[in-house]
């Protein structure tokens, strides 16, 4: 499987993750407690297949940097998952598709990619499509988007991370760290919503069961992605998800209030990432 569809995998199975967290978190979830399931699940499934990473023989500053990974990765998803309980799923990702340009940028001036006249078109789309669907005056008054704005530099910082350690890591000791560790940060910072993974392993909303798996096998394309493609163009990849939120959240959560003007937006978020591949 080539970089490219390795990323557009991911961002299909990352869209039905969202749609499941969002769903979730609406039926009445517990954040924290939803994320220690998913990641303490989700390491389970990954150990039983890769093995338990090697940490005692892995260098000093690659140990350091996949625990800055874990903890951007951590803070990052608990963020965006308290995000998903004021704001649909695919009004995330229009505003999350801003972390494209620091990722960019980041990718041109320390991993020496370059950017096509193409591909600086592609970035003015998303951030006009991200304008034009967006409310800015939310900004100040919405504890839900300052959340996922802290939520989109944090993931972002762990995907530049995640960049650096291919280069020094098996795919699969990242993979089962990116779950493991987390699991870790979880459950010390908060043990008694720990109480409450029976309730949500037993629980009605039966689709969240399917959230570790899913999840685990986007960290797998995405880590793919990284280690044999473009920074850039993988994360510009990703983004075109929005398309899948938008489709899964219509057919699964009714969305219904400003399909049509959303699904435009996503239309063009996901055609500027697009344009964004074309390096050169």
């Amino acid at each position: 499987m080539s970089a490219v569809l390795s990323a557009v995998a991911a961002a299909n199975v990352s869209a039905a993750v969202k749609v499941i967290f969002r769903k979730s978190m609406c039926s009445g979830g517990q954040a924290r407690a939803l994320l220690q399931y998913y990641h303490i699940a989700g390491a389970l499934m990954l150990v039983s297949v890769f093995g338990f990473p090697a940490y005692s023989s892995m260098p000093t500053d690659v140990f350091w940097l996949l625990v800055a990974s874990s903890l951007c990765w951590t803070f990052g998803t608990l963020y965006r998952t308290k995000a998903y309980r004021d704001l649909e799923a695919s009004e995330t990702n229009i505003i999350g598709t801003l972390s494209l340009v620091l990722i960019t940028a980041v990718a041109i001036v320390f991993f020496d990619e370059s950017l096509s006249v193409l591909g600086i078109v592609g970035m003015v789309v998303i951030l006009l499509s991200i304008a034009a669907g967006t409310d800015i005056r939310q900004f100040r008054f919405r504890k839900s988007v300052r959340d996922l704005l802290v939520s989109v530099l944090l993931i972002s910082s762990a995907l530049v991370i995640d960049r650096i350690l291919t280069r020094e890591l098996p795919i699969a000791e990242i993979a089962v760290s990116t779950f493991l560790l987390p699991s870790v940060y979880f459950l010390l910072m908060d043990l008694k919503a720990a109480r409450k993974l029976p309730q949500i392993i037993s629980s009605g909303e039966s689709s969240f069961f399917w959230a570790p798996l899913l999840g685990a096998v986007r960290t797998c394309f995405v880590l793919f992605a990284l280690a044999h493609g473009s920074l850039a163009v993988t994360y510009a990849l990703l983004n075109t998800c929005v398309i899948f939120v938008f489709a899964y959240e219509t057919v699964f959560l009714q969305l219904r209030e400003g399909r049509m003007r959303r699904g435009a937006y996503c239309l063009c978020c996901a055609l500027g990432a697009v344009m964004v591949t074309a390096y050169g």
